[in-house]
């Protein structure tokens, strides 16, 4: 909806502007950064500049780039609450917020993205129950990677009620792919591959969510000692990001296929993936402290 009205007030405005939209709807993150306008901050109208600069952030976001789009959506929030949260600030600010608290996951900071996602449910800023899947859902699975599988289940079944009620079967799969997670650390591996099935069935042809269900099942597979099946889910999960423009996954990806050829012991492939993981990490901004005990573990 977004994207949409954006098109519109774009068309008669600037063309860069319009193209770099069109980029972002394709998710082609790069593209969208190298169209945007020379200088948003020039754009005349206060609503459509707020909306370029949201974008902006968001496509700095799907490229990796976690600290420059933090700091963009922390100024589209300022710019809204001076606003007043009117309509169409209000859908903004609470955007931004929510791509902040994304943001600041991938940094690494998980505790202040919960204090993030907290904040825009508390705030009441919500405009949409969708909305409110979505916060739920990031929620519980930062509580579940902070090991607090209890909240965390009252988060995602929460998410998942509101899914099935409201028939949204993308956001559906997403919450049973982090209620499988959340299974699976409750050592409850026949749930968790019940629900791995029911969002890979959910997520259909969506290339985003297929990597996240392929990264997902080998990780559980690796667990349970499957590493030739799971290297089977991890390289599907890397083809799919090579080609999707969706490379922010590959670190986490090649951090695996290296961890499973360190243990054949094909040291030199492992060593390749590795340093390949490794430097997109940091070329993306990647803060994973799995990755760094992951790479820890291949120099001993």
């Amino acid at each position: 909806d977004l994207v949409r009205r954006l098109y519109r007030l774009l068309k008669n405005e600037s063309i860069s502007g319009l193209r770099s939209v069109v980029a972002l709807a394709k998710k082609c993150y790069k593209q969208a950064l190298n169209s945007f306008p020379g200088d948003i901050e020039s754009t005349p109208d206060p609503l459509l500049r707020t909306h370029l600069k949201l974008l902006q952030g968001n496509a700095l976001l799907g490229a990796g780039m976690n600290r420059e789009a933090r700091e963009v959506f922390f100024q589209v929030y300022r710019i809204c609450r001076i606003e007043g949260l009117q309509s169409d600030y209000r859908k903004i600010s609470l955007k931004a917020l929510m791509n902040a608290g994304l943001a600041t996951k991938n940094l690494g900071d998980f505790k202040a993205a919960v204090q993030f996602y907290r904040e825009v449910i508390s705030t009441k800023i919500l405009v949409a129950p969708s909305q409110e899947i979505q916060i739920r859902n990031l929620l519980g699975s930062l509580l579940t990677k902070m090991k607090d599988l209890t909240q965390a289940g009252v988060e995602l079944y929460c998410a998942l009620k509101l899914a099935q009620e409201l028939g949204e079967d993308k956001l559906e799969a997403d919450v049973n792919l982090n209620i499988a997670v959340l299974e699976f650390a409750r050592n409850d591996s026949c749930k968790a591959l019940e629900f791995f099935e029911k969002s890979r069935s959910l997520a259909g042809s969506d290339m985003e969510r297929r990597i996240r269900v392929e990264l997902n099942m080998g990780t559980l597979l690796c667990d349970q000692g499957e590493d030739e099946q799971a290297w089977v889910f991890f390289d599907k999960a890397q083809d799919y990001a090579r080609r999707n423009d969706l490379e922010r996954y590959l670190p986490l990806i090649l951090t695996n296929l290296a961890n499973i050829r360190q243990k054949q012991g094909v040291v030199r492939e492992a060593v390749m993936l590795a340093e390949e993981a490794s430097s997109l990490a940091s070329k993306l901004e990647i803060d994973d402290q799995w990755i760094k005990d992951c790479r820890s573990e291949e120099r001993r």
